[in-house]
This record gives C-alpha cells, structure tokens and sequence, in this order.
C-alpha cells in the first residue's frame, strides 16, 4: 500500500515542482528558418507552421518548404479543406493542394479594398467562421468570402480572435472583449458584465469553454456562464513567465504558451499544473503558437518546432544536471524510491535527489529480500543499513548482481572475480568466494538447485553444477564445444522459470537430452529488455516498437516512442512494477513512468502515397493500389510516403515479384530501380505496429522491343527471314548442285585431259622411242656401210673385179649421202618439235643446214659418235662441228647443248 501511496504522490501531487520533473515525450524539430509563428495541422493530418522563410510543412517523415512572393516572413496559417491560408506582410493568400498534392499559391492581395491594407501591416491570426475566413493585423480585421475581401473591423490594438456558440469574439488591449455581428461590433456580455476587462491579450474557446487573459486583471475561465476559479501558482506563472498563447488540449486541460518559460499545462479539474520548458527537454522557452491534436501539443517556437505527446503512455524523469548519470535499477522500500546509477545510489523523494552515503561509484543493480535492500555495487557487495551502504563482510570484488538460490535463503553473487556466496543467518551477512572460476561474471540463472548458467563479460557461456550442500561448484564447462555458442556472443536469461539464450540475436533453449541447443522461435525477432511478475518486455529488431506480452493472457500491446528508445540502457534495461496500469524502466538520463492503460498508438492506421516520380516526372495513378509503370519508368522510381497522424514512426518496405528488394524508408522516401516487366506486391509497413501497412500492386509493361505489336513484328520477321532462308538455301543448294556439276565436269575434263596428255605424252614418247629408233636404225645402217666401204677400200686395189668394187664404193658413198634419211628424220622430229627449225633460223639465220641437222640430233639426246655415221663423218669431226656451232649460238661454257635446244 505505501508504494502505491508513494508513487501515487510522485505522479500525481499539485504543484509546480512535481510536474517539471515527470514529462511527456518531446520531439524537437529544426527545418527553414530560425523562427516559427504559427501553426496548424490540417485533414491530411500534415503540420502547416508560419515560417520566417515561407511554409514550412510536416507529414510525419519528411519536411517541405514553401516560399510566398518576395520570400516574405509568414505570420499566420490556418488549414481549411485542401486550402492552406497565410497572412503574411501586407500579403494574404492560401496554398491549394492539387490531386496530384502538388500545392499552388494563390495571392489574395489584388481583392483588398482599396486603400487596404494597411501600409506595414501584417496578419497574425486566421480563423474560419461559417465558411467565411477572418483574418487580422493588430489594428484591423478582415473578412474573405472566397470572392472578395472586406474590412470589418479597424482598431489600433487588437490581439486575438475566437469563436463561442457561432459569435465571432476579439480581444482588445485597450477595450475589452468584443462581438462581431456583421460588419459591426459591440461589447461582449457572457451573462455577466466583462466590463472590468480591458487589457485583454488573449482568448480562447473550447466548446463552450471561455478563456480570457487580461494583462492587468489575470486569467478568466467561463463554463455555461458560470466563472472558474484558476489556482493561484497557474495565475503567478502565466504573469512571471508571460503568457504568449492558449489553447485547450480537452475539456479538462489547457495548454498555456509563454514567453520566457515554455508551455505550462494546466488541469481545470484537479488544478495540477506542468511545466514543460528546455530543462525539459523543448528546443526553445519562447512558444509563439501552439496547437492540439490527437494527443499531440505542437509548439511553434521561437527557434525551432517542438512536438509534445501529451497523452502519451510514457512519462520520463531526466535529470538535465549530469548529477543523476545513468540509471542501472530502481526499487521501491518503505515508501522511498531508489536509483542505482554510474554516480552511485539516490533515493528520490519529493522530486529531490539525495545520495546515500558511501555510495559513490557505479552501482549495477539493486536487490531486495524480506525488507532488505542488496546492492551490486564497484566497491563490493552492500547492504543498506541506517540510511547509508555497509559493505558485507567477507566482500572481495564488485558485484554485478544477486541470484537467488532455489529452496535457500541465501544467494550467488556474479562478480568481477568469479562467482561469491551470500550467507544469511539471522541478520548476519557474509561473501564467500567460490573456487573454480575467476573471470568476471555478469550474470547467472538457475536451470535448477544443482545446475547454473552463467556469462562471463566478454560473453561466453558456462555450465556449471552447483553443489548446495557443500556450497561448492563441482563443474565448470565453458561452452565453447559448442558450435553455436563458439564464436558468438551469448546473453542469458530466465522466462517462466525455462532459461533462454540469445546467440548472436537468436533465441534457443537447451536439449540436455541431445546436448544441443534448439530453436525457440516464441521470441525470435525480439530483444528483451526487462520483466516484472505479469509481464514481460520486449523491442523489436528494429528498435521501432515496445512490446509489452500479459503472462497469463498472451495479450500484446504495443508501443512506439522514439525518445524512449534511445534512452534505453542496452543490456541493463529492468522493469518495476508500480501498479497493474504503472511501471517504471531505467534509462541512460533518469527513469521512465510506462501507463500500460495507454497503448501509445495512434487511431490512424493507414500509410500514404503521397508522390512517385520517374525520371522527376510524377506518375499518375487511374486507381490507388494500382500503379503501372513503363519499362523506362521503372528503371528509377521514387517514392514519397507518409502515415497521418503517425510522426517520426519507421517505415520498411518489400517487393515481391520478378525480383525482391526490402529496406528502411528514411525521411518517407525510397527508390526502386531496374525492375524488369511483369507484376510485383510493394507492402510498406510501420516497423512499430504491423497493423499499419499499404500494399500496392505494380506492372511494369514490357520494353518496347517486347510489346504486342512488336512481337507481332517480330513474327512476321521470323516468317519473312524464314522465307527468305529457305530462298537462301534453295539457291544455296541450286549453287552447290551447279558448282558439284562443274567440277564434276571439270574433273571429268581434268581426268579427259589427263588421258589425253598421258596418251599424248605416250604418243609423243612413242614417236620419239619411234625417232630414237629410226635414228639408231640409219646409224648402224650408215656404220655398216662405213664398215663395208673401209673393207672395200682395202681390197680395192687387191681386187679381181675392180670396177665391180669401185661401183659398190660408189653406190654405197650414195647411200651415205642419200637425203631420204634424213627427210625421213626431219618428218619425224617435227612432228614431234613443231616450231623447232622454224625458231632456230629465225633467232640464227646464219646457221647452215649442217648445223641446223647437228642441233636436231644433239637435241634428241645423240651423242658424238652416234651424230658422225649420220653426217658420214667422223667423231672428230663432229665434235669439231659441235664446237664451231657453240661459236655460231654463243653459248657460255657452263650452257650445254641440250640445256638450250630445250628452249627451242
């Protein structure tokens, strides 16, 4: 009951000083020029905010900006339908949002009446009143009615503009609060007199809420015309801090702009006020304008925008000082709640940090037993006695944290130097180390009272056996055997009494039956990061989402906080029970207050397509899950996305199709590129809660070269080429036949010419075996007769008949020189070489036809002496001839005879 009371007190206790510290998450954000002075948010649930460069605006993901003419400061925004209006220096207009969400400007400067407006003037406030947009300077006020603009209202000082039950109020610095009815105005009565208000700077309405805020008299609060009483710190904050804007976030809460201190939000009902201001955590103290929505308190500030999630489930603590450090662990005893941090351990009363004595240093964790708080501290194992740290007898090391033994009073310590023993007896404590491990040991579960788990810091694993009885540890087996635990980094932890390990981001248990570890897909994708007696905590992979699992129902909720993210201690993250609807984490600046009654997710569930552009060219939709894209189109794609009313969430996107692609969407852009043609499925899913998601189909058309009517080409090509190839081949093959003819014939020629040469050549040897023959035949003829007549020459003188015998001499000298041999010769040796006497005469017209015979035999191969019986002469003189006849055809010595008839 005293925790509840406490905390209880620390959360909900009126006062100044409480709200400071507990916080709502804030998101800072810096785009354009320094200073904003306006904001709103129109249906597309995208930020509008009055910049000093032009419109600035925010869908969640991404930032635009819009300049106006002459890149003038805008003052003023108000979003109606698709219009965003603006009043800037002597310049009103409105941006309009074309189908493709393009916006044009639209200057309404030319519709003033004349002489208006105002030289210098400039419009700080817009706001629609039946249709009719009002806007205003500080000395007048205007009306436009879509076609022309009217001055309503000339006045030197006022300061702001309302609408209550359909009546359009201003404010007045010097007047009071007035109605316009028409194009008149006149006092304002809200059943009572306002009479006694005449410096008033701003109002507000909210249903039929009434706020008034008069510089000299303070803030008013009218409910159905009954005046509300405001607590005395809101109305000495709002004069010391100077109150700049208001607007209600409901029925119960007003959020309240200043000038020097931030936003101060108040509860009319239970007159609890919170400050929110740069020791906060805001970007800026000065607010210049603020709007609510949707849970949200968006401020425009005087450098920079910031974004309060005001009914946000996670509230934090931060200790902007530096004094506080990280936080390892929180605990709750008597009332008082303490921090164990890198500094030491404080308890936290009354919104005021006190550090306990001998305390200092970096304090891991705290345990608490039977009212008694342990701590794993760098200077040992202590124990909290008379409101300061003891250290326990026997402590040899720093401790990392306390592990209670099963069925025993007493617990393990993980410490830098192995593993320690806590003995508790009767109010006595004593640390024992126990031998068999050294290294330092960071955590350790029990599998049972007789076997432990255990990590050392550089995160190996051991399996250890524990022996109760003799307090001793029997085995100590690193697990490095182990092929998934070898080279990965291994953390442990114990969930429904079943130890789980996470090896390098997967979860498994342990198979003591196949020595082995097994998959436990439960939690796969998950990073735990704390648990309390119903719950248990986790992120997901992407460090999007929180999500929080009932033990005994299943029921998930889920949340999505940014600021809380980043502030998680990686590894030493420990939930705290509160409540049944409270819990508390520690983080790397403080501590965070977790409403489980909230789930944090907004009522939007829904991603947009604000934009794809190819080649910076923006691709029209004919239907909004459809989008068909040219084969050139989907070489580059881009997309723009946003999801309203869900700001600074991640977003993933994955194509399935002809080909995958998968990715983190930053700043709500991403880019496809080189699809080839066919269909895809693009999912683009909010990494913090899947529920949100957007799936569009896609057909990448065929390229050019492949569409219908080029196959259609295509085919009647392939005829045309194959008509054409079967041409080819039939003329090829006509050709192959022609060309196999034509060397048949040729070859049929070769072999006729063959034959007929070597019949020829047959012939020719024949007729010269024929002349060689003859030749020899007239030799010998002539020989014998040489013969013969030698003979009778003998016996002439000797001879009975004399003239007998000198008429064989004479006759046979005539068969000698009888000319038909020769005849007979030269017949056949022309026959044989044609042009051969023909040539001779005409290249040596003065060779005699002695010698012309000498060179017909010399070139029939004849030698000398076969040449003398046919020129009836001796060889001697033949060769006497032969050398005469070298003279006549000036041969060279190294020419021979038959060398140079052969050319003939």
């Amino acid at each position: 009951m005293l925790k509840y009371l406490f905390l209880f007190m620390l959360l909900s206790m009126s006062g100044h000083l409480v709200s400071q510290d507990l916080h709502p998450e804030i998101t800072n954000y810096s785009y354009g020029g320094s200073q904003n002075w306006s904001i709103d948010i129109d249906e597309s649930q995208i930020v509008s905010i009055a910049n000093n460069s032009g419109l600035t605006r925010f869908d969640g993901q991404s930032w635009s900006l819009h300049p106006i003419p002459k890149k003038m400061i805008v003052r003023s925004v108000l979003c109606v339908g698709s219009r965003t209006y603006i009043g800037s220096y002597e310049e009103f207009g409105y941006w309009d949002k074309q189908e493709n969400g393009e916006l044009i400007y639209h200057s309404l400067s030319t519709k003033f009446p004349e002489k208006t407006p105002q030289q210098s003037e400039e419009f700080w406030q817009i706001i629609e009143h039946e249709g009719i947009i009002y806007f205003r300077s500080f000395g007048s006020i205007y009306k436009y009615d879509g076609t022309s603009i009217q001055l309503v209202v000339n006045s030197l000082d006022i300061s702001s503009l309302a609408v209550l039950d359909s009546k359009l109020l201003y404010g007045s610095l010097s007047q009071g609060v007035f109605e316009v009815v028409g194009n008149q105005v006149r006092p304002y009565s809200h059943g009572t007199s306002l009479d006694e208000l005449t410096n008033v700077n701003n109002i507000e309405v909210f249903d039929n809420q009434l706020f008034i805020y008069d510089q000299t008299r303070g803030a008013f609060l009218y409910d159905s015309k009954e005046r509300i009483e405001l607590s005395n710190s809101l109305e000495q904050m709002l004069e010391e801090d100077v109150l700049n804007k208001v607007e209600f976030i409901d029925d119960d809460r007003i959020a309240f702009g200043t000038i020097k201190n931030g936003v101060i939000i108040y509860s009319i009902a239970s007159q609890n006020i919170e400050t929110i201001n740069r020791k906060s955590g805001l970007r800026n103290n000065t607010v210049l304008d603020l709007t609510a929505h949707n849970g949200n308190l968006w401020l425009a500030l005087d450098n920079g925008v910031s974004r309060i999630a005001v009914d946000s489930a996670i509230s934090f603590y931060t200790d902007d000082t530096g004094t506080l450090g990280t936080v390892y662990d929180i605990e709750l005893l008597n009332g008082q709640l303490y921090l164990a941090s890198n500094t030491g351990v404080y308890t936290f009363i009354d919104n005021q940090l006190t550090l306990l004595e001998n305390s200092e240093g970096h304090c891991w964790g705290i345990h608490k037993s039977n009212s008694e708080l342990f701590f794993g501290h760098n200077k040992g194992a202590l124990i909290l006695a008379n409101g300061k740290l003891e250290l326990i007898e026997g402590s040899y090391s720093g401790v990392y944290d306390y592990v209670p033994i099963p069925n025993s009073q007493d617990f393990l310590l993980s410490t830098y130097s192995g593993i320690g023993y806590l003995s508790i007896d009767n109010g006595s404590y004593e640390v024992t180390k126990l031998d068999g491990l050294d290294v330092p040991i960071d955590n350790i579960i029990f599998e049972n009272e007789k076997l432990l788990w255990a990590t050392d810091n550089f995160k190996n694993l051991f399996k250890i056996e524990f022996n109760t009885n003799n307090k001793t540890l029997e085995s100590v087996v690193l697990m490095e055997s182990k092929e998934l635990a070898k080279e990965k980094m291994v953390d442990i932890v114990k969930i429904d009494d079943l130890p789980y390990f996470v090896i390098g981001g997967s979860w498994f248990t342990y198979s003591h039956g196949k020595s082995s570890f097994q998959p436990a897909e439960k939690f796969e994708g998950k990073l735990l990061i704390g648990q309390d007696d119903s719950s248990l905590w986790f992120m997901n992979e992407d460090r999007s989402s929180i999500v929080k699992i009932d033990r005994q129902s299943g029921e998930v909720t889920t949340l999505s906080n940014q600021e809380f993210f980043s502030k998680l201690v990686d590894g030493y993250s420990k939930v705290f029970a509160i409540d049944e609807n409270r819990s508390s984490i520690n983080l790397k600046d403080g501590f965070a207050i977790i409403h489980n009654d909230k789930s944090g997710i907004n009522d939007y569930e829904s991603i947009i397509i604000k934009e794809i552009t190819a080649s910076d060219k923006i691709i029209e939709r004919s239907e909004p899950n459809d989008l068909i894209l040219s084969y050139e189109e989907a070489r580059s794609i881009n997309f723009k996305i946003y999801s309203p009313g869900n700001y600074d969430h991640n977003f993933t996107y994955q194509l399935e199709g002809e080909m995958s692609q998968s990715d983190k969407i930053m700043d709500g852009s991403f880019m496809l590129r080189n699809l080839k043609s066919g269909n895809y499925i693009l999912s683009i899913v909010d990494s913090g809660n899947d529920q949100i998601r957007k799936e569009l189909s896609i057909e990448v058309m065929a390229p050019w070269y492949l569409s219908w009517w080029m196959k259609l080409g295509y085919l009647l090509l392939l005829i045309a080429l194959l008509f054409l190839a079967g041409r080819y081949q039939k003329i090829k093959a006509n050709k192959a036949h022609n060309k196999a003819q034509k060397e048949l014939l040729q070859q049929a020629k070769q072999k006729l010419e063959a034959v007929e040469k070597e019949n020829l050549i047959k012939e020719v040897e024949s007729r010269q075996k024929e002349l060689i023959n003859r030749t020899a035949t007239i030799v010998r003829k002539n020989e014998a007769i040489i013969t013969l007549r030698n003979e009778l020459r003998k016996l002439q003188e000797s001879s009975p008949n004399k003239i007998r015998t000198d008429n064989i001499l004479k006759r046979t000298g005539e068969q000698l020189d009888s000319k038909n041999d020769w005849h007979l010769f030269e017949s056949k040796f022309n026959s044989l070489n044609e042009d051969f006497f023909n040539n001779l005469s005409r290249k040596f017209p003065k060779l005699t036809s002695k010698d012309q015979k000498l060179c017909a035999y010399i070139k029939i191969g004849l030698t000398s002496k076969e040449i003398a019986p046919l020129l009836g002469i001796t060889k001697r003189s033949v060769e006497l001839q032969r050398y005469r006849l070298r003279k006549k055809l000036n041969l060279d010595t190294d020419i021979t005879f038959p060398e140079f008839l052969s050319q003939l």
